[in-house]
């Protein structure tokens, strides 16, 4: 009697120190998830990153190995050339103040005037930012839908005057374009590796 007894004394034990409702969910709709950014997935967002152009130390000292080759600085008439011929390859680089304040953003952005203001990379601010402002979905994140669920009432909150700020930092401000960037995305989309750093979908021009 004894023996049979003791599984339902545990179970009632886990019951009583495990929240049942799930620490994923949002709200007690079943359908909206709380953003969480596992170990293995923070990996993946770094690969993404890193090979696009935009990583950091907190990614590790492979990092600089993942970066794309010939990432160089070109002349600011070289770029104006590539931004006249009307091709798609847009920079990301209004993501660029989010990215240096996690110690990212590296090589392409210009993070010498952005205080470094996290310790750890807060990767979930990262991945909205990405799917909110661009509706893309870097490696490692988890559906844009989730995102947009969570913060849905910060984007419906972005009054005309303000259209790159909202709540919690999660879009900022746009920053000075690097010249060599721009010419950098035409050359990227146009072998449809853009990744994080380029909008393959949006004219030059257009920025």
């Amino acid at each position: 009697m004894p023996i049979s007894i003791f599984p339902l004394f545990l179970l009632m034990g886990v019951a009583s120190t495990f929240p049942w409702d799930s620490p994923w969910r949002l709200h007690d709709d079943d359908t909206v998830f709380r953003p969480i950014i596992g170990r293995s997935n923070e990996r993946r967002i770094c690969v993404e990153l890193c090979s696009s152009g935009l990583g950091g130390d907190p990614c590790g000292e492979d990092c600089k190995d993942l970066s794309p080759f010939g990432v160089q600085i070109q002349s600011t008439s070289s770029a104006q050339s590539a931004q006249k011929k009307a091709l798609t390859g847009s920079p990301r680089n209004d993501s660029c103040p989010l990215l240096c304040e996690n110690n990212l953003g590296n090589p392409l952005c210009d993070c010498r005037n952005i205080e470094v203001k996290t310790i750890r990379v807060n990767f979930v601010k990262i991945c909205a930012n990405f799917c909110i402002k661009y509706d893309y979905q870097i490696y490692g994140c988890q559906s844009c839908k989730i995102y947009k669920d969570v913060f849905q009432n910060d984007v419906k909150s972005v009054t005309k005057g303000e259209k790159n700020k909202i709540k919690n930092g999660l879009i900022l401000s746009s920053v000075q374009l690097a010249p060599h960037w721009v010419e950098w995305c035409v050359n990227k989309c146009s072998q449809g590796e853009g990744g994080s750093a380029c909008n393959c979908d949006k004219p030059v021009m257009a920025i």
